[in-house]
Parts: C-alpha cells; sequence; structure tokens
C-alpha cells in the first residue's frame, strides 16, 4: 500500500514538474538557434546562448524571455577577466575572441513565424539583421552581413572591431570562419589611417596602401598569399614618389627606379632575387651623372666612374669583386689630380698621393688594408715638408715631427695608437724652444710654459684635460710679471691682477667666468688711484670715484646696471669744483675735463 502511494506521490510530481516546464517554455515557437543542433521542444520561451548549459551569471540562462548573455561569448561560454591573461573561461583558456558580448545584451529571441534576431552573434560581431529563418535542425541562416551561422555556432560573417585600451579604434573590417575578409582598414592611436587593404582567409591579398603616423602617404605595393609581390611604391614625407620597382617574395628584382621631388630620375639600380646585378647609375638634381658602375653576385666589378654635378669627373677605377684595383684617381673640379692610389694583388695594399690644386704633392705614404701604414709625408704647396711619422694599424705611432718652411723642426709629437700622450716640444723658426708640456689622450695635462724667441718666459699655465686650470701667469717680454690669476675649468676664477711693466700695479679685483665682479680698483702708471668701484656680472654699478693722476679726485659717477645715471661730483687736479652738466637719470649732458679744469669733451646721453 505504501508502494501503492508512494508511485502515485512519483507520478504526481513527475506531471507537475511538466506542466511548470511547459507553463516556462509556451511562448514562442521555435527550434534552438546556437546550439548543438537538438530540438529541445517544439514550443521554447527562448533558446540559450549555445545549449551547453553554461549558467554563471546568467550566462545561457533565460530571463524573461530573453537571453541574459553577460560575459558570454556567442557560444554561451561563460568568461572572467583575468588581469595576467585577459578574458578566460572557467577553465582558464583565453576567449575565442578579442572582446565579451557585452553587458546584458539580447542574445536571442525567437517569434512564432520562426524568425529570429541577433544582436550579437559570436564575441564582439555586432549583427543588427533578422536572421532569416530558423530550421528544425537547428541551422539558423542570416542575412547577408552575418552570413551563415550553423548549429555548433562556429560559421560566420560579421563586422569587426578592435581598440586600444584608450577605447580608439585599432582595426575593423569583416570576419568570416575566425578570419579577416574583404577589406580592413587600420589606424593610429591618433584616429590618422595607418594602412588598408584586403585580406582573403586572414592572409593579405592584392593593393595596400600605408600611412604615416601624421597621415601622409609612405608606400602602396601588392601582396599574394600574404607575402610582398609585384610592384611597389615608396613615398616622400613630402608624399612625391621617390622609389619604385618590383618585389617577389619581399626581395627586390629587376629594375628599381629613384625620383627628385620634381619627377625627374635619381637613381637606376637592377636587382635578382634581391641580389645587386648589372649596371647601376644615380644622377644630380640638375639630370647630369653622378655615378655609373657595375655589380656582379651582389659586388661591385669592373670600371667605376663618379662626376662632380657640373660633369666633370670626380674619381675613377676598377674594382674586383668589391675589392679596389689597379690604380684610382680622384680629381679637383678644375680636372687636377688630387689623389693617386695605386692597389696590387687584388687587396687594399698599395701607395698613395695626394696633391695640392696647384699641382704640388701634398701627401704621400703606404697602404695597408686600405688604411695608412709605415712612413707618412705631407709637404706645404710650395714643396717644403711639413711633417712626418709613422703609421701602425691605420694610427699615427712614436714621434712625429712638424717642420717650419725654412726646415727647422716646429714639433715633437709623441703617438700611442693614435692618441697623442707624453712630452711635447715646440720649436719657433731659429730653432729656440716655444712651448713645453705634456699631453694625455690629445689634451694638454699639467704644466705647460710658452716662451718668447729669446728664451724669457712668456706665460706659465695649469691645464686638466685640455682646458686651463689652476694658476696662471703671464709676463712682459724682456721684464717682470704681466698677469696673474686662477682658472677654473677653462674661465677665469677668483683674483686677479695686472701689472705695468715697472712692477705696479695696473689693476685688481676678482673674476668669475671671466668677466669682472665686485671690487676693482684701476692705477696709473706712477702708482696712483685711477679709478674704483663696483662691477655686477660685467657692468659698472653704484658709486665709481674717478682721479686725476696727481692723486686728486676728479668725479663722482653713479651707475646702476651698465648704465650712467648722474655725476654727483666733479672737480679740477686743484680741488676746484667744476661744471657737472645736467645729467639726471642717465639723460642729459656729459662733461669731461682735463687735469686743469679745460673742457675737452660734451656728450648728449639720451
Amino acid at each position: 500500500m505504501r508502494k501503492i502511494r508512494f508511485v502515485e506521490h512519483k507520478i504526481v510530481l513527475i506531471l507537475s514538474l511538466i506542466i511548470l516546464s511547459f507553463s516556462s517554455w509556451c511562448q514562442t515557437e521555435c527550434s534552438e538557434c546556437y546550439g548543438d543542433g537538438k530540438i529541445i521542444t517544439d514550443i521554447v520561451e527562448c533558446s540559450s546562448c549555445s545549449g551547453h548549459g553554461y549558467n554563471e551569471s546568467h550566462c545561457g540562462r533565460c530571463v524573461n524571455g530573453i537571453i541574459d548573455c553577460k560575459f558570454c561569448d556567442g557560444r554561451g561560454t561563460y568568461y572572467k577577466k583575468n588581469l595576467t591573461y585577459g578574458w578566460t573561461d572557467l577553465n582558464g583558456n583565453p576567449a575565442y575572441n578579442s572582446h565579451i558580448v557585452g553587458w546584458n545584451i539580447e542574445c536571442a529571441s525567437c517569434s512564432k513565424t520562426g524568425e529570429k534576431r541577433c544582436n550579437q552573434c559570436h564575441g564582439d560581431m555586432l549583427v543588427r539583421n533578422k536572421c532569416s529563418r530558423c530550421e528544425g535542425n537547428g541551422n539558423l541562416f542570416f542575412s547577408k552581413t552575418c552570413g551563415e551561422c550553423n548549429g555548433s555556432g562556429l560559421d560566420y560573417t560579421v563586422d569587426h572591431v578592435d581598440y586600444y585600451e584608450s577605447g580608439k579604434i585599432r582595426s575593423e573590417g569583416v570576419m568570416e570562419h575566425y578570419n579577416a575578409v574583404g577589406e580592413w582598414n587600420h589606424y593610429y592611436e591618433n584616429g590618422n589611417l595607418e594602412s588598408v587593404g584586403n585580406y582573403d582567409v586572414g592572409v593579405l591579398v592584392g593593393t595596400w596602401t600605408f600611412y604615416r603616423e601624421d597621415g601622409t602617404l609612405e608606400r602602396i605595393g601588392n601582396y599574394s598569399d600574404g607575402v610582398a609581390n609585384g610592384e611597389w611604391k615608396y613615398y616622400h614625407e613630402q608624399e612625391f614618389l621617390v622609389e619604385k620597382g618590383e618585389l617577389d617574395h619581399l626581395k627586390k628584382t629587376g629594375k628599381w627606379e629613384g625620383y627628385f621631388v620634381d619627377g625627374s630620375i635619381r637613381f637606376i639600380k637592377i636587382y635578382e632575387s634581391g641580389v645587386k646585378v648589372g649596371n647601376w647609375e644615380t644622377y644630380h638634381f640638375n639630370g647630369n651623372l653622378m655615378y655609373i658602375g657595375r655589380y656582379e653576385n651582389g659586388l661591385k666589378n669592373g670600371f667605376s666612374r663618379s662626376y662632380f654635378e657640373s660633369g666633370s669627373i670626380s674619381s675613377e677605377g676598377t674594382y674586383l669583386d668589391g675589392i679596389h684595383t689597379g690604380v684610382w684617381v680622384e680629381y679637383y673640379e678644375s680636372k687636377q689630380r688630387k689623389k693617386v692610389i695605386s692597389y696590387s694583388d687584388g687587396t687594399n695594399r698599395g701607395t698613395f698621393k695626394s696633391f695640392h690644386k696647384n699641382g704640388g704633392l701634398w701627401q704621400r705614404g703606404d697602404l695597408l688594408d686600405g688604411e695608412p701604414d709605415n712612413l707618412w709625408k705631407s709637404y706645404r704647396d710650395d714643396g717644403s715638408l711639413e711633417s712626418s711619422g709613422r703609421y701602425k694599424d691605420g694610427r699615427e705611432s712614436g714621434l712625429w715631427y712638424g717642420y717650419h718652411p725654412n726646415g727647422e723642426t716646429s714639433h715633437e709629437l709623441n703617438y700611442t695608437l693614435g692618441v697623442q700622450i707624453g712630452k711635447v716640444k715646440e720649436f719657433d723658426e731659429s730653432g729656440n724652444i716655444k712651448s713645453f708640456g705634456a699631453f694625455d689622450k690629445d689634451k694638454r695635462q699639467g704644466k705647460w710654459e710658452f716662451y718668447f724667441p729669446d728664451g724669457s718666459t712668456m706665460f706659465k699655465a695649469e691645464f686638466t684635460d685640455g682646458e686651463l686650470n689652476g694658476k696662471y701667469k703671464s709676463y712682459h717680454y724682456n721684464a717682470g710679471l704681466n698677469e696673474s690669476g686662477f682658472y677654473s675649468n677653462g674661465t677665469e676664477s677668483g683674483k686677479w691682477t695686472k701689472h705695468f711693466k715697472n712692477g705696479n700695479v695696473d689693476s685688481e679685483g676678482e673674476r668669475i667666468g671671466s668677466v669682472e665682479h665686485g671690487a676693482w680698483k684701476y692705477y696709473f702708471e706712477n702708482g696712483n688711484l685711477k679709478m674704483s668701484g663696483k662691477w655686477i656680472n660685467s657692468q659698472a654699478d653704484g658709486k665709481w670715484k674717478i682721479y686725476h693722476s696727481n692723486g686728486k679726485l676728479y668725479q663722482i659717477r653713479l651707475w646702476e646696471k651698465g648704465k650712467l645715471l648722474e655725476v654727483l661730483v666733479c672737480q679740477d687736479g686743484e680741488g676746484n669744483k667744476l661744471n657737472k652738466g645736467t645729467l639726471k637719470n642717465g639723460k642729459g649732458t656729459f662733461l669731461e675735463y682735463d687735469t686743469d679744469g679745460k673742457l675737452i669733451k660734451k656728450t648728449m646721453r639720451e
């Protein structure tokens, strides 16, 4: 009895569930559109996103007769944001497309006539057209915007848009079978077009046009099966054609031409599968030939010649497998020889000669692997020897000598690996020492002394890395100290004092950055004070006192930032007052007198 009642209760429960199910499904007639192709029932309230049964956050779940596809891709798979890998499903697999369907978007709804509206088919592929029909086998056929979408949800054609993180459009076009098809536009983040062209099953085909970020045309060319092939054109930033030619699987082939802004020919080059071959020519802007030569297997071979813009030859010679051979000659535009280089045995070993414009020998020496080697000498245009020394591994080595036109030694320099190091001596034309010091890495270093022709000291200085740094003293010729002071990193700094030949002080004061600053005093040769005042960055400022040579006060002048404002006091050599003039605030007459009080100059200042 209990068993019968249990069965009865079970039957009632099943019937209740069936009735409840029908009450929620019986609104619209349509087969399942996206799922696995199985018909759930002939009458459904709404179809699921995919039929896979995921229900995370309403994914694939019916809400008020509309599928809520929050965080769903087009196939009903639920996705969540992963900070490391972006959007992933519950198993950590990446999203099928670059974007998720969106938030609370109507995913699928069916009417009694079988029409179905798909706001989004898959991922970020927006489809605004109604479905053409829903078939009982679960196949859904879309209008031309979406193409065909079958029961597995894999076959479709949709509009596609990619975005930068800033929200700006990166690219837009059509996707079919998850592959780009048809014309696509790609953009820079500033909104300017980057490229436009066609895809076929995800690979570049046909003509593509590329632009620079500022919007100017960069190049136009053709692709086949995703590889650059056919004619390509390259453009200057000013958008005139600069180069064009054929590519064969990314490699230059055949004749390539370059152009100037006016469209005239700039060069003609020949390639074979990316290798330089045949005759090459370049031209000056005026149309005259600049260079002509030949390539074989990517190397220069045979006779080569270069030209000045005027049309005269600038250089000529022969190559053998990319190496100079025989005699090479360079010319001045006047057609005089400039250099003659003789190469032997197909190597860059030979002799070098250069010439002055008057035809006289300038330099001569040996070459090894194209670099100076062994003894080299240079000459003036009058034929006198100017310098001599040796090279090793292409760099100066050991002692180098310079010569005066009379043949006397002008200097002795010591080189190590092309760098001046060690003691240096300079001599005048009579053979007297002119200077003495040391170099370190091509820069003057330490104490240096310079001399007058009679051997007396001209000045003494200290250098650090080629700059004056430290004590400095200069001397009068055949007399005593002239000037003394300090240098800091190449500029005059600190206290400086200048002397007359009789030893009396000429001037004294501070310098900053090689200009007078602060209090300064100036003297007559007899030792009497001539004037005193203050400088601010080499501009007179404040009160300046001017004196007669007998030591009596002459004038007191008021200055402001280098501008004379007023004469406060004016006296003759006996202390008698003189007319100061009308100068006020820098405007008016300025009067100057001699010691006896005689007016010697009158100027008007404005």
